[in-house]
């Protein structure tokens, strides 16, 4: 099972196409450049410079401030890695995170990510049901696996159904990892819980909304890095 970088699938792959309902599948397509994964540091470097909420939000100061987004959506069907295939998943992991920082450790090591990681879902970030909807892959931890209620293959495939609404995090080897629950699908206040938070892309420093390329959104929302939570203008 071949893994492609996650935070270059979403500079370069996602510009503006819609995903099958099941998400995108590892091993499928060509595999980003080294190039294109740096042009995406770039950007996420950029915003942290110029950003105007920096100091409202709380962000670094400090010279190195870690690059990355998080993606708010609603899972889709959990995909699990078993047994020996999660030493064939670090090697595709392995590759793609040299990519992300060339000549260095991942912080992930194998026997690590072989304890950790069970697998990987996708995240739903915009849908038009019955038309259209955008989702991204991200691993998911083997404590969470059970603790996430994620929608069935069938469901997900034949009605576009969902499950709960969660928050992912691209770490440092630039990999998006499932994060946080941020409300259940089963909860009856599910709807009260979801209105604080907003679907989609943002930058993991500065809280932005960002557009194709990691670039801010014109008009985007803005959420708390920490909480998630949408945040005041």
């Amino acid at each position: 099972m071949k893994l492609k970088s996650l935070l270059a699938i979403l500079a370069i792959a996602l510009t503006g196409c819609a995903s099958t309902a099941d998400g995108f599948k590892f091993g499928r397509g060509g595999s980003p450049s080294s190039s294109d994964i740096e042009k995406a540091k770039q950007q996420l470097a950029s915003n942290v410079k110029s950003s105007s909420v920096k100091k409202a939000i709380g962000v670094a100061t400090a010279p190195t401030v870690e690059l990355g987004i998080i993606v708010i959506g609603t899972v889709g069907p959990f995909r699990p890695v078993d047994g020996e295939k999660r030493h064939q998943f670090y090697v595709s992991y392995d590759k793609e995170a040299q990519k992300f920082h060339p000549a260095k450790g991942n912080v992930l090591s194998e026997e690590d990510f072989v304890k950790t990681i069970a697998g990987w879902t996708s995240i739903e970030v915009f849908s038009i049901p019955g038309v259209m909807n955008q989702r991204l892959p991200a691993l998911v931890k083997e404590t969470d696996r059970d603790q996430v209620t994620f929608a069935s293959t069938f469901g997900s495939f034949m009605l576009g159904s969902t499950g709960d609404l969660v928050a992912a995090r691209s770490n440092a080897d630039g990999e998006l990892i499932l994060n946080r629950i941020l409300c259940h699908d089963k909860d009856p206040n599910y709807r009260a819980c979801a209105v604080q938070y907003e679907r989609g892309r943002f930058d993991a420093n500065t809280g932005q909304e960002v557009a194709d390329g990691f670039k801010p959104k014109s008009n985007g929302a803005l959420i708390d890095v920490t909480t998630y939570m949408l945040a005041k203008k």
